[in-house]
């Protein structure tokens, strides 16, 4: 399979080929002839939203003076005077080094654009891979901000005092809060969409190499260690604005550096020469809009682009790499050096670290990190008990039998700012969606729980969070009781199934009201694909467009 079709999704309003196969033609027929013969359920579903709640979204809808906007973590709904987000937007938009006015940008100049510079590497592309790169539908990305809530200081104080966010609504004035945003990208029909679908796809292999890099929770909870024999410091460091902060010939000398380290993980019929070119393409021609107004990044990586991710943990890990460890074996040498490509984890802007300060202390530590470049920051929090890192809250504790041994614990963590906006079980769904959300929400604190007392008490927190929510008591209590019976080193040590590359999903819209069209149309694939006697199929294996 080519590259554009096992990693690149499928984007809204795409059709496939007609295929050849007949016998899987006759199928789709008889499948789209069942779908018009569904019957109506004689007990219709009721409107799972009141009268006056959908007077209030109208009346939110109508009114143009305020501007709604999910928090950037935590699920809250945020309410912000139109006048203070756009003072708030135009602030960031202000960095004369990050983005820049621009006039006169017209779409179909920047397609044609993005056309020429593909006739410019056809010779490592396919025509469906030139067709799927040029051919789609455009649009100009326009840059939005989401209010980081948990870093306003003035907030995370008044909900230790006992304020509180309810049903994901906090109602304060947004502009005492000094709430700072993080600025997206979005660019879903973008000219460089396709593009930047083909780096991600480009780097993502060289990413997979990073010893120190944190893919997940699960992920982190595999890498962490139990314990530590001393008086280690836990330490927790993030990155100030990381993708803004890229500095593009950084980004380049990174990416390089990474292709000629890793030159058999390039995928097949790539080379370094191109990958740079993609890149630089890319770093050159990021347009957004706001307010009217277009703006084109100068600097940095959009947050929003498929390819940032991949691209800024390069980067990052290059710094870590080539100048982070060769710095702390020059001044405290080899054994330190060891030590902290043992303990450090990063993930994104976000990193952890079990640190011995009898070996680098931690003011040292955070000076090396800022050292390595002049405009990516770094801020630590440090602490002797507990630190917490993506949605775990690591603690340190003594083993009782033995004081000089540390033990490191899990707890789940959740901060100030969380809403819970958890998915409403009267939500417009198929039932199995509402239906596994307890069990999943409570696997999740199985999962990262150590201990089974604290696990305990987080499944009994989370029991009136789902009641608020309209599950069901039963729903809950079953949950909460398969949770407790799981292992929680089967837990973490779990395989991912991946869906198969054989296997055909279809993806139908749901309609309450009607008959599930899933067992009709299960039926009518099994009367296609009948086995014979031997068991072989009688028609083709694949039966795909």
């Amino acid at each position: 399979k080519q590259w554009y079709q096992r990693r690149v999704s499928i984007t809204a309003g795409w059709q496939p080929p007609i295929s050849k196969d007949k016998v899987f033609n006759t199928m789709l027929d008889n499948i789209i002839a069942s779908s018009s013969h569904l019957k109506e359920k004689t007990k219709k579903t009721k409107s799972n939203v009141s009268n006056n709640q959908r007077f209030a979204i109208n009346s939110l809808k109508r009114n143009k003076t305020i501007v709604i906007k999910t928090a950037d973590k935590g699920g809250a709904t945020v309410l912000i005077d139109k006048k203070d987000y756009h003072d708030a937007m135009n602030m960031i938009l202000s960095d004369t080094r990050t983005y820049r006015k621009e006039k006169d940008i017209k779409l179909d100049d920047l397609v044609m654009k993005v056309k020429m510079f593909v006739k410019e590497i056809t010779s490592y592309l396919s025509e469906k891979e030139i067709d799927f790169l040029t051919n789609h539908e455009n649009k100009l990305a326009y840059i939005y901000g989401l209010p980081k809530i948990h870093k306003s200081k003035k907030l995370k104080e008044e909900l230790k005092n006992g304020e509180k966010i309810e049903n994901g609504i906090f109602h304060h004035d947004f502009k005492e809060l000094n709430i700072p945003f993080r600025p997206i990208v979005s660019g879903t029909k973008c000219p460089l969409k396709r593009l930047c679908k083909l780096a991600k796809t480009l780097l993502r292999p060289l990413e997979l190499q990073i010893n120190h890099l944190i893919v997940d929770t699960f992920d982190f909870l595999k890498k962490l260690r139990t314990e530590y024999r001393g008086n280690p410091t836990l330490v927790a460091v993030d990155i100030v604005q990381l993708y803004p902060s890229i500095d593009n010939q950084l980004g380049i000398e990174a990416i390089t550096y990474w292709c000629r380290k890793l030159p058999d993980k390039i995928i097949n019929g790539f080379d370094e020469e191109v990958i740079i070119k993609i890149l630089k393409f890319i770093q050159e021609n990021v347009y957004m809009t706001f307010n009217d107004d277009t703006y084109k990044q100068m600097q940095g990586t959009a947050m929003g682009k498929d390819h940032a991710p991949p691209y800024a943990n390069l980067v990052i890990a290059y710094l870590v790499m080539e100048r982070l460890y060769p710095n702390i074996e020059k001044d405290y040498g080899k054994e330190v050096k060891s030590h902290v490509e043992e303990n450090l984890k990063l993930y994104l802007d976000d990193g952890f670290m079990i640190l011995d300060e009898t070996k680098l202390t931690a003011e040292e530590f955070l000076a090396r990190l800022n050292s390595m470049d002049t405009r990516i920051k770094f801020t630590m929090e440090t602490s002797k008990e507990e630190v917490p890192f993506l949605d775990v809250m690591v603690k340190m504790v003594p083993n009782i039998h033995d004081g000089s041994l540390k033990m490191f614990e899990c707890d789940i963590y959740h901060k100030p700012t969380d809403a819970f906006n958890y998915f409403n079980f009267e939500s417009c769904a198929p039932g199995h969606i509402p239906r596994n959300v307890p069990y999943n929400l409570a696997r999740r604190i199985a999962t990262i729980v150590s201990k089974i007392t604290w696990r305990k008490k987080r499944l009994e927190q989370l029991r009136p969070r789902l009641k608020n929510k309209g599950y069901p008591e039963r729903l809950i209590d079953d949950a909460i009781a398969k949770a407790m019976a799981l292992k929680r080193e089967d837990l973490i040590n779990t395989k991912r199934t991946r869906i198969k590359e054989k296997q055909l999903t279809l993806v139908i819209d749901y309609y309450p009201n009607y008959e599930d069209p899933a067992t009709k149309i299960r039926e009518i694939c099994n009367q296609t694909f009948t086995m014979t006697d031997k068991g072989k199929a009688t028609d083709s294996k694949n039966h795909r467009s």
